[in-house]
């Protein structure tokens, strides 16, 4: 079902607010690549009244399945994978599953720790 590979994937974890998306979104004005973001999969996948931490901790097995439905689906040569705050035992496997493909994989951990700057972003996002 892999349809495609040796390519490039840029994996993002990081907390919310620490840019992941605006980071993609810049790569792909540039490269025309797709992006895979695993807070959209889950959004589109749970109801409302399920979301939280640790209903998504535990639905990371699922929602890794769901990334590697959408990455073999994908003929993309850039694909940018933002998994926010993943566990690291479906990340390590999704990063396996990458590269057993073929792929160059390169991962990207993002921190932000000043408050105004969350602040100002947490703000952005509201509206």
């Amino acid at each position: 079902m892999t349809t495609s590979g040796p390519g490039t994937v840029l994996i993002f974890v990081g907390l919310p607010y620490t840019g992941k998306t605006t980071i993609i979104r810049g790569l792909l004005e540039r490269t025309g690549g797709r992006e895979i973001i695993a807070d959209q999969i889950y959004l589109s996948e749970v109801s409302p009244s399920d979301v939280g931490l640790s209903h998504w901790l535990a639905y990371a097995p699922k929602l890794a399945k769901r990334i590697v439905e959408k990455a073999s689906a994908s003929d993309a040569s850039v694909l940018c994978v933002e998994l926010g705050i993943m566990p690291r035992k479906e990340r390590s496997s999704l990063i396996d599953w990458f590269r057993d493909r073929g792929d160059r994989v390169v991962p990207f951990w993002l921190k932000c720790d000043d408050p105004e700057v969350l602040a100002e972003r947490s703000a952005l996002r509201a509206r």
